[in-house]
């Protein structure tokens, strides 16, 4: 079992990680530029008006039970 990871860690784990440290090296990134939280993005309001309708009709069908 020891033999097939050290396999694929120098095979394939370690040749992602010089591969990822050279893109970010190219690119200028630095440690606390990979740290920062990415944004969520919001909803259009189409979107929204949309999700409130359908809370609005299946709201309106349990009300009658």
């Amino acid at each position: 079992m020891e033999f097939c990871y050290d396999k694929v860690r120098s095979k394939v784990w370690l040749k992602r990680s010089e591969f990822v440290a050279e893109l970010e090296k190219e690119r200028g990134l630095e440690k606390r530029d990979l740290r920062k939280r990415k944004e969520i993005p919001t909803k259009d309001k189409d979107d929204d008006t949309e999700l409130d309708n359908k809370n609005k009709i299946s709201n309106e069908g349990s009300n009658d039970r």
